[in-house]
């Protein structure tokens, strides 16, 4: 007898794969040095100089589209799983299996569960324990944001320290005294910027970074490296499936 839920785990798979098509497309775009060491005046005072790091090339777009399909296979993945505790069930073409996801608990009790009438109260109060909305299950309603995101708005390239302060090397004429200031590391989204450092004119500064690809304007992961944020995911959505099929075979061994 097939799986019925070959079809949600044939998405987890196929997340996995765009997850690492991500990957790949970053480490191909990291390669091509997106961004340069920039030195500009400091306006308040002619003795200093700013030091920054500025990327000059814009992410790639199908980089949103990879990002979107994963995401949606995994939120596929949870909806197929009801359809298969429907059927399970008994139901002949069931309308009303969708998982449960919600803006917050009141909506979750009031219409959510309006969505998936169509599975058996017990498994139903199984999706409950998932707790799929704010404030409940976080990331797991961060999913539901992804697939929904203005994709012009879901990735940002961000730049961090790679390595502790001692990292950085000051370079200055024996003798000559430098002025140096390390800047906290901040990422100005606005500029696609961060400055590290202060020194004067006679002071070089070098700085080893980190890139990463990072979702933009989505609440809960905005700011978070999309590459981790969608692994946490299909290790979530691949939890709840595994869970959903274990209750369903123990109430409909039939099905299976």
């Amino acid at each position: 007898m097939a799986d019925p839920f070959e079809s949600s785990k044939l998405k987890i798979a196929r997340a996995r794969e765009h997850v690492q098509d991500l990957e790949r497309r970053i480490s191909g775009f990291v390669k091509n040095n997106p961004y340069k060491s920039v030195v500009e005046a400091d306006s308040k005072s002619i003795d200093k100089i700013i030091h920054k790091i500025k990327f000059v090339k814009s992410l790639p777009p199908i980089l949103t589209v990879v990002v979107g399909e994963a995401a949606n296979s995994l939120r596929e993945a949870l909806d197929n799983a009801g359809y298969a505790v429907a059927v399970a069930s008994g139901r002949i073409k069931p309308r009303h299996c969708a998982f449960p996801f919600a803006g917050s608990l009141t909506e979750f009790e009031t219409n959510a569960l309006g969505r998936c009438k169509d599975i058996p109260q017990e498994i139903v109060a199984l999706f409950a324990r998932f707790k799929p909305y704010k404030g409940g299950n976080d990331l797991l309603w961060a999913l539901n944001g992804i697939c929904v995101a203005n994709k012009h708005k879901m990735l940002v390239p961000c730049a961090i320290a790679g390595a502790k302060a001692e990292a950085i090397r000051l370079f200055t004429a024996v003798g000559e005294p430098f002025y140096y200031q390390w800047i906290p590391w901040g990422w100005n989204r606005a500029k696609k910027e961060v400055v590290f450092a202060v020194t004067n004119s006679k002071t070089k500064v070098e700085c080893d970074i980190t890139f990463f690809v990072a979702f933009d304007e989505i609440e809960i992961v905005g700011g978070k490296p999309a590459i981790s944020i969608l692994n946490e995911l299909i290790g979530e959505v691949e939890g709840i499936i595994l869970a959903i099929e274990a209750e369903t075979r123990c109430r409909f061994p039939a099905a299976f």
